[in-house]
C-alpha cells in the first residue's frame, strides 16, 4: 500500500466505528475495494510495537487529528459543492456546526435538550442523572462514557428527541 492508500484506508477503518449503519457498510465496500481485507490482516499484524518502531502517542494525535480535519475539509467541500449546484451559492454557514452535520446531535445537545424536558420524566433517578450530566458536560466538561451515553440517548428517544 503507498503512503496515499494508508491515509485512505485508515480513514475507512476509523469510519467502521461509526454509529450510523450505512456508514460503516459503505466503509466496509470501499475497504473492499481498495484492498483485500487478507492483506489489511497481513498488514496489522506486521506492526511490530515492541520492536522501538512504534508511533509515540504524540505522533498517533497528529496522524488521528490530521484524518480527522481531512474529513471535515472534504465534507464541507462536498456540501459547498452540493449548496452551489442546488442554490447557485455556497451558504455553508446554514449548517451551524459542521459535528451535527456530520454525526448527528452531540451528546452535549442531548444533556441540552434533556434537561429542557426533565419535567416531562416520572422517575426522580433520571432527574438527578439529567443534572448530573449537564455538570459533567458543561462545569467539569467531560466527555460522557459509553454507559452515560447510553442512559442519556434513552431518556432522549423518550423525550422525544430526534
Amino acid at each position: 500500500m503507498g503512503i496515499e492508500n494508508k491515509k485512505r484506508v485508515a480513514a475507512l477503518v476509523r469510519l467502521l466505528s461509526s454509529d450510523q449503519q450505512g456508514e460503516a457498510l459503505s466503509s466496509l465496500s470501499a475497504l473492499k475495494r481498495m484492498c483485500s481485507l487478507n492483506d489489511l490482516g497481513n498488514f496489522i499484524e506486521g506492526l511490530d510495537v515492541g520492536n522501538g518502531n512504534s508511533l509515540s502517542k504524540q505522533q498517533m494525535k497528529e496522524l488521528y487529528e490530521a484524518g480527522y480535519d481531512d474529513g471535515r475539509s472534504s465534507f464541507k467541500r462536498e456540501m459547498e459543492q452540493k449548496n452551489t449546484q442546488k442554490n447557485g451559492s455556497a451558504p455553508w454557514e446554514d449548517i451551524a456546526d459542521i459535528d451535527d452535520a456530520i454525526f448527528g446531535k452531540t451528546d452535549d445537545y442531548k444533556v441540552k435538550y434533556c434537561n429542557t424536558h426533565k419535567d416531562k420524566l416520572k422517575k426522580q433517578r433520571e432527574k438527578e442523572f439529567i443534572d448530573n450530566m449537564v455538570n459533567w458536560t458543561t462545569v467539569r466538561q467531560k466527555p460522557l462514557t459509553e454507559p452515560q451515553k447510553k442512559w442519556i440517548n434513552d431518556i432522549y428517544s423518550r423525550l422525544g428527541g430526534t
